[in-house]
């Protein structure tokens, strides 16, 4: 009896240790992840969106305290002042329905940026599935800018 006993008990941890390996070995796996890289040669339907003036890129300066100025392009003096909620969600809505998947935002926050406005803009982001946007830092023109808008 003690024999059979023995016999199972060593077939149960034989078992449990085959699923054991076989579960950390699935684990172990290691996953890619899919790389998205710059278009080197646009097709014929991109070349109206990747243009040297960047039509399709907007830039938000985020400036002070609750202060955002939004441009498209990259004439600085063409863009205008928004306000956190509707005013920017709007204008998001508007400019990803003329540009669709091929909208670039660029997000620069200002020295003078409250970490509340940055994370702002950011949700705004997800809120209106843009799915192509950065953080830099202001080029000194755009700083300049800013400094004449106080």
């Amino acid at each position: 009896m003690k024999l059979i006993v023995a016999c199972v008990a060593l077939l149960f941890l034989n078992s449990c240790q085959q699923i054991y390996f076989a579960l950390t070995n699935i684990i172990a796996t290691p996953t890619a992840m899919q790389f998205s890289a710059p278009i080197t040669q646009p097709s014929n339907d991109q070349k109206h969106f990747l243009t040297d003036d960047k039509k399709n890129t907007v830039t938000f300066l985020i400036y002070g305290n609750d202060n955002i100025y939004g441009y498209i392009g990259v004439n600085i003096s063409s863009g205008q002042k928004y306000s956190y909620g509707k005013s920017i969600n709007t204008f998001l809505k508007k400019i990803k329905s003329d540009f669709g998947q091929h909208l670039f935002v660029q997000i620069k926050p200002s020295a003078t940026a409250s970490y509340k406005n940055t994370v702002d803009i950011l949700d705004e982001m997800i809120i209106n599935m843009i799915k192509k946007y950065e953080m830099t830092e202001p080029s000194l023109s755009e700083q300049n800018f800013i400094n004449s808008l106080k």
